[in-house]
Protein backbone atom coordinates (compact mmCIF):
# COMPACT_ATOMS: atom_id res chain seq x y z
CA UNK A 1 0.00 0.00 0.00
CA UNK A 2 0.81 3.88 -0.40
CA UNK A 3 0.37 4.93 3.17
CA UNK A 4 -0.37 8.31 2.17
CA UNK A 5 -0.55 10.73 -0.85
CA UNK A 6 1.03 13.54 0.84
CA UNK A 7 3.07 14.53 3.71
CA UNK A 8 1.35 16.53 6.29
CA UNK A 9 3.77 18.18 8.71
CA UNK A 10 3.00 16.20 11.69
CA UNK A 11 3.60 12.86 9.69
CA UNK A 12 6.89 13.86 7.78
CA UNK A 13 9.97 15.13 8.99
CA UNK A 14 11.04 15.92 5.52
CA UNK A 15 10.16 16.05 1.84
CA UNK A 16 9.37 12.78 0.10
CA UNK A 17 11.35 12.29 -2.39
CA UNK A 18 8.74 11.27 -5.21
CA UNK A 19 5.65 11.38 -5.46
CA UNK A 20 2.71 9.13 -5.28
CA UNK A 21 2.31 9.13 -9.03
CA UNK A 22 5.99 7.28 -8.89
CA UNK A 23 5.74 5.39 -6.39
CA UNK A 24 2.14 3.82 -7.80
CA UNK A 25 4.29 3.23 -10.96
CA UNK A 26 6.96 1.14 -8.88
CA UNK A 27 4.15 -0.68 -7.12
CA UNK A 28 3.13 -1.71 -10.96
CA UNK A 29 6.43 -2.61 -12.06
CA UNK A 30 6.81 -4.92 -8.93
CA UNK A 31 3.40 -6.23 -9.72
CA UNK A 32 4.05 -7.34 -13.35
CA UNK A 33 7.23 -9.47 -12.11
CA UNK A 34 5.57 -11.21 -9.40
CA UNK A 35 6.79 -9.45 -6.38
CA UNK A 36 3.52 -8.99 -5.06
CA UNK A 37 0.05 -10.16 -5.75
CA UNK A 38 -1.93 -6.93 -5.13
CA UNK A 39 -1.27 -3.37 -4.91
CA UNK A 40 -3.68 -0.71 -3.22
CA UNK A 41 -3.52 2.56 -1.36
CA UNK A 42 -4.36 3.87 1.96
CA UNK A 43 -6.06 7.43 3.33
CA UNK A 44 -6.63 8.62 -0.36
CA UNK A 45 -9.68 10.53 -1.29
CA UNK A 46 -12.05 10.07 -4.18
CA UNK A 47 -9.93 13.32 -6.05
CA UNK A 48 -6.96 10.93 -5.77
CA UNK A 49 -8.13 8.19 -6.47
CA UNK A 50 -9.96 9.46 -9.61
CA UNK A 51 -6.25 10.24 -10.58
CA UNK A 52 -4.81 7.73 -9.71
CA UNK A 53 -7.45 5.64 -11.97
CA UNK A 54 -6.45 7.70 -15.01
CA UNK A 55 -3.19 7.51 -14.93
CA UNK A 56 -2.56 3.56 -13.72
CA UNK A 57 -2.17 0.75 -15.86
CA UNK A 58 -3.41 -1.55 -12.72
CA UNK A 59 -6.11 -0.05 -10.52
CA UNK A 60 -5.45 -0.53 -7.15
CA UNK A 61 -7.39 -4.05 -5.60
CA UNK A 62 -7.66 -1.98 -2.34
CA UNK A 63 -8.50 1.11 -0.76
CA UNK A 64 -7.82 1.62 3.15
CA UNK A 65 -9.02 4.50 5.21
CA UNK A 66 -10.58 5.56 8.42
CA UNK A 67 -13.95 4.08 9.02
CA UNK A 68 -15.86 4.07 12.15
CA UNK A 69 -19.71 4.95 13.11
CA UNK A 70 -18.87 8.54 13.34
CA UNK A 71 -16.50 8.76 10.12
CA UNK A 72 -17.82 6.56 7.17
CA UNK A 73 -16.49 7.77 3.92
CA UNK A 74 -19.60 7.47 2.07
CA UNK A 75 -18.45 8.89 -1.30
CA UNK A 76 -15.61 7.41 -1.05
CA UNK A 77 -17.26 3.95 -0.03
CA UNK A 78 -19.68 4.49 -3.34
CA UNK A 79 -16.38 5.18 -5.21
CA UNK A 80 -14.68 2.23 -4.39
CA UNK A 81 -18.23 -0.33 -5.23
CA UNK A 82 -18.73 1.67 -8.35
CA UNK A 83 -14.62 1.18 -9.57
CA UNK A 84 -14.60 -2.91 -7.97
CA UNK A 85 -12.30 -1.81 -5.18
CA UNK A 86 -12.29 -3.40 -1.97
CA UNK A 87 -12.27 -0.86 0.74
CA UNK A 88 -11.22 -1.97 3.97
CA UNK A 89 -11.35 -0.22 7.19
CA UNK A 90 -9.08 0.36 10.06
CA UNK A 91 -9.45 1.91 13.52
CA UNK A 92 -13.18 0.47 13.16
CA UNK A 93 -13.06 0.73 16.72
CA UNK A 94 -12.13 4.87 17.23
CA UNK A 95 -8.31 4.46 17.94
CA UNK A 96 -8.12 6.47 15.66
CA UNK A 97 -9.41 9.55 18.05
CA UNK A 98 -7.07 8.73 20.44
CA UNK A 99 -3.88 8.96 17.82
CA UNK A 100 -5.12 12.34 17.37
CA UNK A 101 -4.75 12.95 20.78
CA UNK A 102 -8.36 12.84 22.18
CA UNK A 103 -8.54 11.99 25.63
CA UNK A 104 -11.52 9.33 25.62
CA UNK A 105 -12.69 6.88 22.59
CA UNK A 106 -15.94 8.32 21.66
CA UNK A 107 -16.58 5.07 19.59
CA UNK A 108 -16.40 2.86 22.51
CA UNK A 109 -17.25 5.02 25.11
CA UNK A 110 -20.46 6.07 23.27
CA UNK A 111 -23.75 6.23 25.33
CA UNK A 112 -26.23 4.96 22.63
CA UNK A 113 -23.54 2.24 21.56
CA UNK A 114 -23.23 1.79 25.37
CA UNK A 115 -26.91 1.12 25.36
CA UNK A 116 -26.84 -1.31 22.33
CA UNK A 117 -24.28 -3.57 24.01
CA UNK A 118 -26.37 -3.63 26.86
CA UNK A 119 -29.38 -4.17 25.45
CA UNK A 120 -27.59 -7.21 23.61
CA UNK A 121 -25.83 -8.38 26.30
CA UNK A 122 -22.30 -7.56 24.44
CA UNK A 123 -19.48 -5.49 24.25
CA UNK A 124 -19.37 -2.19 22.85
CA UNK A 125 -17.14 -3.65 20.18
CA UNK A 126 -18.88 -6.42 19.36
CA UNK A 127 -21.61 -3.94 18.09
CA UNK A 128 -19.16 -1.71 16.27
CA UNK A 129 -17.92 -4.45 14.91
CA UNK A 130 -21.14 -6.41 13.74
CA UNK A 131 -22.33 -2.73 12.51
CA UNK A 132 -19.15 -2.13 9.85
CA UNK A 133 -19.84 -6.14 8.77
CA UNK A 134 -23.01 -4.89 7.99
CA UNK A 135 -21.85 -2.49 5.41
CA UNK A 136 -20.09 -4.75 3.76
CA UNK A 137 -16.61 -3.91 5.86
Amino acid sequence: LIHFPRCWPDVCDREPEGTWQESWRAMEEAFDKGYVRAIGVSNFMVAELSELLRMARIKPDVVQNWFDPFHQEPALRRFCSRHQIAFQAYSVLGSQYLAQGWKYNPVLENSTLRRIARRHSTSVAQVVLQWATSKDI
